[in-house]
């Protein structure tokens, strides 16, 4: 009694995507319990436009009118990573074990392959029926990242201060700028640039090219961002006789969260490693949260279980493991014979 249907979110009734809203809740609930979930008004800008250089084609698994199920193929269309495509599938409890997920992932399957995909992947947490799900498809677990949290009440400010106090001596010929949600224009490329140091991360066994960002996706997201009621703080480290951007780190939060902040990228050039910069610009993102956003209780992170000297910094600072998440992957031609079989 179960039809697999497509879906689409930019031109559904605002009936219909609050009902998909809805049912993507309950699995957030779920999956992350705890973690605050966006309202309608911020959801609907999030399904109803994404970026430009991206696609995201979805299905629905209904019973009599009523969503039991949804899957979604996530496309980008750069300059790299053209062969990959990224997936996810969601079955309501009760209905679980009654191949559901595995008729969702048909379209799937068959979308990616129509665009030239060669290879799919997914993310799922740890130990879970997801996660035994993907691996009895016969997709590999490439990567694995980490998600910690921290919590505010136990930092140690003077530690925060003399982790300050000693990068500057260390690197007293770089300095500190930053900007909040929008980057100022005369700061932009190098902006652009700063933030792909991030390729340097550990990416495990990942079948993924480096990615390259450029100042009107910079742009483009600043504005998605604002219409989804987020904000981010930046903070730079630059080499002063240079002018060169050395490394980055920044925070965002929703306002529509009380108590939650996420930390997001962290990275500094190679050529300027072993200066105390990265602990430099976590200790002084935090003390600004603690000064200026106390109400944030709990800030989250993830890292790639195999990044040593960034979890060594977050271990320091009082970060603390709360899930792992391993990212899938398995040929497209692969995914499509196991769901085959087993359809």
């Amino acid at each position: 009694m179960v039809n697999i249907e497509p879906f689409d979110a930019a031109t559904a009734s605002d009936a219909d995507l609050r009902a998909y809203y809805e049912f993507d809740c309950a699995i957030e609930r779920e999956t992350e319990p705890g973690d605050p979930v966006p309202p309608f008004d911020v959801a609907a800008v999030e399904f109803r436009e994404p970026p430009s250089w991206e696609v995201v084609k979805r299905w629905l698994a209904r019973d009599g009118g009523e969503i039991v199920g949804r899957s979604l193929l996530e496309l980008e269309y750069v300059d790299t990573n053209r062969h990959l495509g990224w997936f996810d599938v969601a079955v309501r409890p009760d209905r679980r074990g009654d191949h559901v997920a595995t008729r969702l992932l048909a379209p799937v399957v068959d979308a990616a392959a129509a665009d030239g995909r060669t290879v799919l992947g997914v993310d799922a947490v740890e130990d879970t029926a997801g996660a035994a799900f993907v691996a009895a498809l016969g997709l590999e677990k490439r990567a694995v990242e980490r998600r910690s949290r921290l919590l505010t009440a136990e930092v140690d400010r003077t530690m925060l201060e003399e982790w300050v106090a000693l990068a500057r001596q260390r690197a007293s010929d770089y300095s500190l700028i930053g900007f909040d949600d929008a980057c100022p224009e005369e700061l932009l490329d190098a902006y652009v640039g700063v933030t792909e140091i991030m390729n340097t991360a550990p990416r495990e066994e990942l079948d993924m090219e480096d990615w390259h960002d450029t100042p009107a996706r910079v742009r483009e997201r600043e504005a998605r961002r604002a219409r989804r009621r987020r904000h981010q703080w930046t903070l730079m480290v630059r080499h002063d006789p240079t002018g060169a951007l050395a490394g980055f780190t920044d925070i965002g939060w929703g306002d529509w969260m009380d108590d939650l902040a996420w930390q997001g990228g962290t990275a500094v050039d190679p050529a300027h490693r072993e200066k105390g910069i990265g602990r430099w610009l976590k200790a002084a993102m935090l003390l600004r949260v603690l000064d200026e956003r106390p109400e944030v209780a709990r800030i989250d992170t993830w890292n790639a279980g195999s990044n040593r000297p960034m979890l060594a910094i977050n271990v320091a600072l009082g970060f603390r493991p709360v899930k792992h998440y391993g990212t899938w992957q398995i040929a497209t031609d692969g995914l499509l014979a196991a769901v085959t079989k087993r359809v």
